[in-house]
């Protein structure tokens, strides 16, 4: 905590640090609460026993799990949720390992607008990240995009230092970010463009060196990839190229989806209240336009390219979509590359009106914006602890594809295999309790890969 303090002591006051460390608690509270409730299902499982097979030396994986576009994932993120799986094999600290890197993601977004912009903008756009209920749901699940917001903070901090303030080596760490925030969900392909593109509107002052010492560090990390890809074939190369030259297709829904995602909309039935979504979105909206309007300044067109170069290739293509027609519903995931900038903008706005007014106007105008702000945040931080309190309470949550929480899961073949046990039954396989768990219909969205890796970990433990 000390250093914590001292860190941060010369530019921010008293109020100002005890601000942060509240919005840290209360990221942290919300993401490490509910953790016995995620969701398991054969996903987490696959991604668990490949992870446990680089642990203990089986076998070194060259790609993932098949992606939804046919083709391997890289496996970074099975190198990332192996550290955790060399001192435990429950599912449970494996979330709890990523609700780390989560809450870290708040503080990152704190670093990268106070850098960009001011201690304000930090405060108000990290408070609206920490309680943010879509953001608490894509902050602990053993999925790949659930690392995206942390590692994202740490391209877009990286690449402003690198290039816009001119400490050079930072592009080397920008390069590496974008190696690993690509290899975990290839639809953020849009960021290798941001990265170029900003690269060249500085070749002028940006020594050669760093150019060749970037593209050296991106591709030593994809080398496990490529490696597979070299032995069968160049196959996901192909199917990414066969993609590609399919054709675009606008689908103007996508456009909307960043801004539902700053808000508590659609999240639990009966819970969000739409009055206070509208508020935000409008706040948004005209953060938005005024971060688009000032595109020469070097901050905000940093932050426009954030938003609309990524947008291109989500909103063009049916990858991020349930199904293959115009009307279908899009997978929310995909745009968790948003986080945190739609809350960045959102702060932009807060702060520009603050700013712009004069003194008098700033202390009315100023009490009635933050009172708006606290109301959001009470609003959100409710709709959160809700998540959580009806994970624990319900067996089985039928809302936006949300499978049978692993608490849930456990106590269920547990209760079957003590009652096989009872029964003399001489081996309980993951066969033959999946087999009951089907004749029984307990519970929804089971499947043979989570039960396997649950009856095993209960082998381990008894």
């Amino acid at each position: 905590m000390q250093k914590f303090k001292e860190a941060i002591a010369e530019k921010m006051n008293g109020a100002e640090i005890l601000c942060l460390v509240v919005i840290l608690l209360t990221a942290a509270f919300l993401r490490f609460y509910g953790l016995p409730h995620i969701e398991f299902k054969s996903d987490e499982a696959l991604n668990l026993l490949m992870g446990i097979d680089l642990v203990e030396g089986r076998k070194f994986p060259l790609v993932g799990l098949l992606s939804s576009v046919g083709t391997e994932t890289p496996a970074t993120f099975i190198y990332l949720i192996s550290l955790p799986l060399i001192f435990t094999r429950n599912p449970v600290y494996v979330s709890g390992f990523i609700a780390l890197i989560s809450v870290a993601a708040v503080y990152g977004c704190f670093l990268l607008a106070r850098s960009m912009f001011n201690k304000r903008v930090g405060l108000i756009s990290s408070a609206l990240f920490a309680v943010n209920p879509w953001v608490l749901l894509y902050s602990r699940k053993i999925w790949h995009q659930d690392f995206l917001p942390f590692f994202t903070v740490g391209f877009f901090y990286s690449l402003y230092k690198g290039a816009i303030e001119e400490k050079y080596g930072y592009l080397l760490l920008a390069s590496c970010f974008l190696a690993l925030i690509t290899q975990i969900h290839m639809s953020t392909i849009g960021f290798i463009c941001i990265f170029l593109y900003i690269l060249w509107s500085y070749k002028h002052k940006i020594p050669s060196k760093y150019f060749a010492a970037s593209a050296a560090l991106f591709g030593l990390l994809y080398v496990p990839y490529l490696i597979y890809d070299i032995q069968h074939n160049f196959i996901n190369i192909k199917i990414l190229l066969n993609k590609g030259l399919q054709g675009l297709t606008f689908f103007p829904e996508a456009l909307t989806i960043p801004f539902s995602l700053s808000t508590a909309v659609n999240f639990l039935e009966g819970t969000y209240i739409p009055k206070v979504d509208y508020v935000v979105v409008t706040f948004m909206v005209v953060s938005l336009i005024f971060v688009l309007a000032n595109w020469k300044d070097v901050r905000y067109k940093l932050l426009a390219c954030w938003f609309l170069i990524p947008m291109f290739f989500l909103a063009t293509g049916r990858t991020a979509m349930y199904w293959d027609t115009p009307y279908s519903r899009f997978y929310y995931n995909y745009y968790i590359q948003y986080y945190p900038l739609i809350f960045l903008v959102t702060a932009i706005g807060i702060d520009a009106l603050l700013t712009s007014a004069d003194r008098q106007s700033r202390k009315k105008g100023g009490f009635i914006i933050y009172s708006i702000l606290l109301a959001v945040l009470v609003y959100f931080t409710t709709v959160s602890c809700r998540f959580d309190y009806m994970l624990g309470k319900s067996n089985n949550i039928l809302w936006m594809g949300y499978g049978t929480p692993f608490s849930t899961r456990v106590e269920e073949i547990k209760e079957i295999m003590e009652q096989e046990r009872a029964k003399g039954s001489p081996a309980i396989d993951a066969g033959r309790v999946q087999f009951i768990l089907n004749r029984e219909g307990k519970t929804y969205k089971y499947d043979f890969d989570a039960t396997y890796y649950i009856v095993k970990y209960l082998d381990r433990l008894s």
